[in-house]
């Protein structure tokens, strides 16, 4: 699920994003969702130097794996995992927006802020793994942006777990 309100602008240089998913259908299928994804963009701005303005890409860039019917898939927790670990070690980034709430990326989590970077963590309520949210730089519930009704919100505030829409 995408929208462009899930990044935010003016919080960090955003150089890549990388759209993880499986899907189950044939090559032409993955062909279709590979050239939908390709579509998508988020809110993005130039940055600009003293002679000329930078273009910074504003798509997504798909990382598709095919998944067989009644068969669990891990293959892209597997190749996030490495993405960003490999990322870290490298040094090519200051900064992780994650986009899960799967306890399983705990230990990246970890290693990442061991290794002083920040870690922005989206996820639904529902199947949320608590302990990340506590462990990361700042926490998007999503439930918020995506399921804004009044009522969710007003629910919510009663029972004391927002006084905004950011929570930390």
């Amino acid at each position: 699920m995408w929208s462009k309100n899930t990044i935010r602008p003016f919080w960090n240089v955003i150089k890549r994003a990388t759209y993880y998913t499986y899907i189950i259908g044939d090559d032409e299928k993955i062909s279709e969702i590979n050239k939908l994804i390709k579509t998508l963009v988020f809110n993005q701005y130039h940055v600009y130097n003293m002679r000329q303005p930078i273009k910074i890409p504003e798509h997504l860039t798909p990382c598709i794996f095919k998944k067989h019917r009644n068969k669990k898939a891990k293959g892209v927790d597997i190749q996030m995992t490495v993405d960003i670990l490999t990322n870290i070690y490298q040094d090519n980034l200051d900064t992780i927006f994650l986009v899960s709430g799967d306890g399983d990326y705990l230990p990246v989590i970890q290693e990442a802020l061991r290794k002083g970077k920040q870690v922005y963590l989206s996820a639904f309520s529902s199947g949320l793994n608590e302990q990340m949210v506590h462990i990361v730089d700042e926490f998007i519930k999503l439930d918020y942006i995506y399921f804004k009704s009044d009522d969710l919100l007003k629910t919510e505030k009663q029972k004391g777990n927002i006084n905004r829409e950011v929570i930390k």
